[in-house]
């Protein structure tokens, strides 16, 4: 029993043990879930710019607020923002790392240094200013509110201050409205009351359906399509919605169109024109249009129409042309013409229109029964199927190897780095960012960048519509290196094109981008972006030796093709030859040479086996070269230049062609007569003119020959007063006409218009043999010029010659010529260069049709009473009345409403009413405070007075507010010369009056007369100011008496001291008298206070 007693105890116990050792062992936790981090992305870099502190400092708190569990100390937030500081920002935190600042371990103590630092310090002034000057402008308007609400979170300005300033910054439009909406008592109602009229207003603008030039935007290409037979031709179509669709090149454009029966004819909108590229043809003779009053069109006669193009109303469709004119308010206008044709059915009950005319339906079935065929697509020639990976799109896209034609940057030494600010984007530019960044980084063109330099990046749209992203390298260039490897010449370009009879024209794909930087220049070439900084790997557009890198690298490529059969401009390639075997074979090589060298053609811009093409803005042909039908219709559809910069624009077109253009720089001169300095911009009837002349000089431009060196050149030269012209001719073969090659014509200087009419002849000559010298100075036959001026004949025999001859014959002795002359009538090409009487005419009265704002217009106008004042002060004259006896047939003097005349201007006889006159002239705001010239002119356009010229001199010269506001024009007087150096005592003396003193013994007047030398001095009292012979008297008393005649004496120019008397007096005793402008302060006003206190 005891056995089994201590066993059942032993039990117990370990039972006891087991249970104990369970409570002591922890229990079996389920493991925690992951604590997801808040995501969001890291801070951006910082490094010293002001403007971007607060920004940098909110993200970096929001970062570590949001993951407390990364940042548990101090010294880990601040650690966290160290790492993130750059350039001098970086500069200023690593001595607190260096120095284990107590900074390290305080946050708060760390981020109020870091503002004290980096914060603006005139932060509240900045805001202040910019909270006044703000405006909305052309911005929408959430984008000011966003704006607006940035500055007020830095402002102390109150509530009703922060209302104030944003109802002013807005735009007029919702200023207008809120003028009659509620009053909002807080700044949040205000805004969204703003937002509530910015909708209203955007849906009132678009119940009008009025289509600006700048909102138009070009429809994605229309499928083919069967067009199904209705069961009712008449079924009607909503007249509300009657937008066509016009069809050009295979893609639909939606316009809207406004049926006007008052129109006799259909118009488009010159912009809709321009935008979508529709193509036109010239309208010779323009055609007038007059409005409904009878006014003609401001935008002048018609001189284009489109071409036919597609025109689809519901189920109805046609061909239609249109006239082109500027200023409509829709794109389209469908006028009489149009419906006399189709005679549409208006149910003005229903707001429907419905074509039931048997032509419509007849057109219609037969449209049902087609279909619309779309354009093929570009393909490869099957001669040329072996060359496909020259135009593949995956193999442009890969990153090119390092070569010898690496783009190198080189900048100028010492100067500064250019560093860019970011540019605002809008949401469609910010989509376009991102696929740029995300593209170009996987086809590694650009990567990261950390380099200190940033340029700033902006959108250009393309014509398609797409945004294509621009670097903005203006800075950079500016402290290039320039290469200075040449361009080709354009006009010899196209010259090497002689016999050519089949061409093809061949354009690179990604351009510049097939270059790479020059290893270890990559960072001279990052752009700052919103999304991060990075820098191109390849040669960008944009910068300065860009075009010079990549011609250089052409040329090489193709140098022993150049000017056989191949002509090279940057990326574009034109392979030309006189029979098909040697061009297919030479089109081969070329594309050989591209596969070598890893460039790579885009397929949809090149044209092979073309008899005509257009390159670099003209169609070669073997006929010859001849404009760009492009670029004259957009000529013709060019409205009249507004402003300077529109003229400037106009002549940078128009100067490209001007070797097809007769009498081009003659035409241009009423124009370009408008960029002179100092010329008010005034576009009136001769420059519309010579607008409209130019226009149709385009339309009608001749063909081009190319020149044959092999055949003899004829130069026909002609001058006028004011332009010279010349025209090289050749025949094709003997015994054929002439053929132009080239116009040559340009405007005289000032010097040249004052050449002898024999000189201008001369000079037409030697422009010409300067403009065509690579033709003429090495030609196979002797050249002949042709000139209407006999004496010209014997230029190349003349035995004597004159200065110009002399000066000019070393270079025609490198021309190998002979003057002919001929009668002015048969020299016909060569005068219209030069001779246009319609514009050596007088100058047409121009009409000023600027509108000023009303702070900027004061009214002139003479005083009511200003005619009544002269009629009674003549009649009061004496001199008047004595002139009125002399009115007769041959008198200067004439009567006019009982006013005197001199020579038809009106004769003013008071000094008061003549100082009137030139107050109005010049002190009135109007005039201006005109110079002299200006203010006579005005003066004397109406009045006339004995020495009109010296008065009114004499009133601008005294012009207190001309004075202090306008500078001298003249010379600076110079500096002041030394005296002489002093002889003897009494040699050289100063003489001057002290005047105005308190009188004593009746004496109020001091002659002072000083010895240069030992500044001895005589101190003679007068009564009053003497006259210049008292004044010789005292000297000779009181000088002369006591030491004799000075060898030199210096004055003022005072009447005492220069009337003749005093300077015979002088002269007679063989003395020399020198007058200064200025006293002498330093022999005669530091020395006159003292002695004066002494004698008294």
């Amino acid at each position: 029993s005891l056995l089994q007693s201590n066993v059942t105890l032993q039990n117990q116990v370990t039972q006891l043990l087991n249970y104990v050792s369970s409570l002591s062992s922890p229990a079996a936790v389920p493991p925690a879930p992951p604590v997801r981090k808040s995501p969001v992305s890291m801070p951006e870099k910082f490094s010293e710019q002001m403007d971007r502190f607060p920004a940098f400092m909110g993200q970096c708190q929001l970062f570590i607020s949001l993951r407390p569990e990364d940042f548990p100390t101090d010294r880990s937030k601040v650690g966290f923002m160290i790492s993130l500081l750059t350039g001098q920002a970086a500069n200023w935190a690593t001595p607190l790392l260096v120095q284990d600042s107590p900074l390290l371990n305080n946050f708060q103590g760390f981020l109020q240094q870091m503002r004290v630092m980096f914060e603006n310090p005139i932060k509240i002034q900045t805001v202040d200013r910019r909270l006044r000057d703000i405006n909305q402008g052309k911005r929408s308007l959430q984008e000011y509110i966003a704006e607006f609400r940035l500055l007020c979170m830095d402002s102390n300005w109150n509530e009703p201050a922060h209302m104030a300033a944003f109802q002013e910054g807005l735009s007029d439009a919702i200023k207008d409205e809120l003028v009659h909406a509620e009053g909002a008592l807080t700044l949040d109602a205000l805004i969204v009351q703003c937002l509530r009229i910015e909708a209203r207003l955007y849906q009132r603008g678009r119940k009008r359906l009025v289509m600006e030039p700048s909102s138009f935007s070009r429809a994605q290409p229309t499928p083919p399509r069967v067009f199904q037979p209705t069961v009712n031709a008449e079924e009607p179509m909503e007249l509300g919605a009657l937008r066509p669709r016009l069809t050009v090149e295979n893609e639909g454009i939606p316009a809207v169109a406004l049926v006007d029966s008052g129109a006799t004819t259909s118009f488009m909108d010159c912009a809709f024109v321009k935008h979508f590229g529709i193509p036109l043809i010239p309208v010779n003779p323009p055609i007038k249009v007059e409005t409904v009053d009878g006014r003609e069109l401001k935008s002048g006669p018609i001189c284009c129409a489109t071409q036919p193009v597609r025109m689809l109303i519901g189920d109805h469709e046609e061909a239609i042309s249109f006239y082109v004119t500027s200023n409509l308010h829709l794109p389209l206008v469908l006028g009489m013409s149009w419906l006399c044709l189709h005679d549409p059915l208006v149910a003005w009950s229903q707001n429907a229109i419905s074509f039931p005319s048997l032509q419509c339906v007849d057109h219609l079935r037969h449209v049902c029964a087609g279909q619309d065929i779309a354009a093929p697509a570009v393909s490869i020639p099957s001669e040329l199927s072996d060359f496909s990976d020259v135009f593949s799109e995956q193999e442009a896209d890969r990153l090119p190897p390092h070569c010898t034609y690496d783009c190198p940057l080189d900048l100028i030494p010492d100067a500064p780095l250019p560093k860019g600010r970011l540019y605002s984007m809008s949401e469609p530019e910010l989509v376009a960012l991102r696929e740029f960044l995300d593209k170009n980084l996987a086809r590694g063109f650009i990567r990261s960048s950390s380099s200190p330099l940033s340029a700033p990046v902006l959108f250009v749209k393309k014509k398609s519509g797409e945004l294509h992203l621009c670097c903005d390298y203006r800075c950079l260039n500016s402290l290039t290196v320039r290469n200075s490897y040449p361009l080709p010449l354009i006009p010899e370009l196209m010259e090497r094109l002689q016999e050519a009879t089949i061409f093809t024209k061949l354009d690179l794909r990604g351009v510049y981008n097939l270059v790479r930087m020059r290893k270890g220049d990559e960072w001279k070439m990052a752009f700052g972006t919103r999304y991060g900084h990075f820098e191109y790997t390849v040669m960008p557009f944009g910068l300065t030796n860009a075009p010079a890198v990549f011609q250089h690298l052409m040329n090489d490529i193709f140098r022993d093709m150049l000017d056989r059969f191949v002509v090279v401009y940057l990326d574009d390639i034109l392979i030309y030859s006189r029979s098909w075997d040697h061009h297919l074979h030479q089109v081969r090589q070329v594309l050989q040479r591209l596969r070598e060298h890893k460039l790579y053609a885009k397929l949809e811009k090149c044209f092979f086996f073309q008899s005509s093409i257009e390159f670099l803005g003209h169609i070669i042909s073997p006929e010859g070269i001849a404009m760009d039908p492009k670029k004259v219709e957009a000529l013709c559809s060019w409205e009249a230049p507004r402003r300077v910069k529109d003229v400037q624009h106009l002549l940078g077109f128009t100067n490209y062609y001007q070797t097809f253009i007769l009498d081009f720089a003659k035409v241009m001169d009423p124009i370009t007569q408008l960029l002179r300095k100092k010329v008010p911009f005034v576009w009136g009837g001769l420059q519309q003119q010579a607008f409209d002349i130019l226009k149709k000089a385009f339309v009608a431009e001749p063909i081009l020959r190319h020149p044959d060196p092999n055949r003899p050149f004829v130069v026909e030269t002609d001058a006028s007063n004011v332009a010279i012209g010349a025209v090289l001719l050749q025949a094709s073969k003997d015994g054929a006409p002439l053929f132009p090659c080239a116009y040559y014509s340009r405007k005289l200087t000032a010097s040249e218009r004052n050449y002898t009419i024999w000189e201008k002849e001369l000079l037409a000559i030697k422009a010409a043999f300067e403009t065509w010298r690579h033709h003429l100075e090495w030609a196979r036959h002797k050249v002949e010029v042709r000139t209407d001026h006999r004496n010209l004949e014997h230029l190349t025999t003349a035995k004597k010659l004159n200065q110009c001859q002399i000066r000019w014959s070393l270079f025609f002795a490198r021309f190998n010529f002979s003057v002919t002359y001929v009668p002015s009538g048969q020299n016909r090409r060569a005068d219209a260069l030069s001779q246009k009487p319609e514009y050596i005419g007088p100058k047409d009265p121009l009409s000023l049709r600027t509108v000023l704002p009303p702070e900027s217009l004061a009214i002139l106008q003479d005083p009511v009473d200003l005619r009544a004042r002269i009629r009674e002060a003549q009649r009061l004259d004496a001199w008047t009345q004595q002139r009125q006896g002399d009115v007769g047939p041959d008198s200067p003097w004439s009567i006019e409403e009982d006013l005197l005349r001199h020579r038809g201007l009106l004769y003013v006889p008071t000094r008061s009413l003549r100082a009137l006159i030139m107050t109005q002239c010049h002190d009135n705001p109007a005039a201006g405070h005109f110079g002299f010239y200006k203010t006579l002119h005005l003066v004397t356009r109406t009045f006339w007075w004995p020495q009109v010229h010296h008065d009114v001199f004499s009133y601008v010269a005294s012009c207190v507010q001309c004075r202090q506001a306008k500078a001298a024009s003249g010379a600076p007087p110079g500096l002041l010369q030394p005296l002489l150096t002093l002889g003897r005592p009494w040699g050289m003396i100063s003489m001057d009056f002290l005047m105005h003193l308190p009188s004593s013994s009746g004496f109020t007047t001091v002659l002072v007369i000083v010895d240069m030398l030992t500044k001895m001095a005589h101190f003679i009292p007068c009564q009053r100011l003497p006259s210049s012979r008292s004044t010789a008297q005292l000297f000779l008393q009181h000088i002369f008496r006591l030491h004799g005649l000075p060898d030199r004496v210096v004055s003022d120019r005072g009447v005492q001291f220069t009337v003749q008397f005093w300077k015979q007096l002088m002269a007679e005793q063989n003395d020399y008298l020198s007058e200064d402008v200025r006293a002498r302060s330093s022999e005669t006003g530091d020395l006159l206070p003292g002695l004066v206190c002494r004698t008294e």
